[in-house]
């Protein structure tokens, strides 16, 4: 803060990743029904549960896509149900304690290619798997960086920031 101040920079907010992640899983978001959103980074994965644009829960999984790249093979399918073993325990977690709030579907935050996750997810959760497909909600012309799947990982959590609405005051 003091690095801000002295440079007469006013901060009116700093968003979190769970925050981002929010902001990004309300577009995906179906009236009724809460909505886990999964993202993975280079060190680890967030998974989210947002039901009418509110964060309920937040989960850390320490899979990432580093470990995910080098995973051939059977090391790689391990890897998959390691992560699958996660969500599973968390979607059941949320469940238990907020069986008021049914769970619609799950989101897939946008991969790099190569990193086939939804087939996986899809056979082994008992919820529907979906991608975020990034492009049908945000108008992206305007940012043609942002038209691969690969660029929409890297800045996933920068595009959900963006995504913050300013509160009423």
């Amino acid at each position: 803060m003091a690095m801000f101040s002295s440079a007469n920079v006013r901060l009116e907010v700093i968003d979190i990743p769970e925050m981002a992640q929010r902001n990004v899983a309300v577009l995906f978001e179906s009236p009724g029904s809460a909505l886990a959103m999964l993202s993975l980074s280079e060190d680890g994965g967030l998974l989210t549960f947002t039901p009418g644009a509110e964060l309920y829960m937040a989960r850390a999984i320490d899979i990432g896509l580093t470990q995910l790249r080098h995973a051939e093979g059977t090391l790689r399918e391990h890897t998959f149900a390691r992560i699958v073993l996660e969500v599973q325990r968390s979607l059941d977690h949320f469940d238990r304690q907020f069986s008021f709030m049914p769970l619609g579907k799950l989101v897939l935050a946008p991969l790099p290619q190569g990193i086939d996750l939804i087939p996986y997810l899809s056979e082994n959760l008992y919820v529907t798997v979906e991608e975020a497909r990034l492009d049908s909600c945000i108008d992206m012309s305007r940012v043609p960086e942002l038209a691969s799947a690969d660029a929409q990982a890297s800045q996933f959590m920068t595009i959900g920031a963006a995504l913050r609405q300013k509160a009423a005051s």
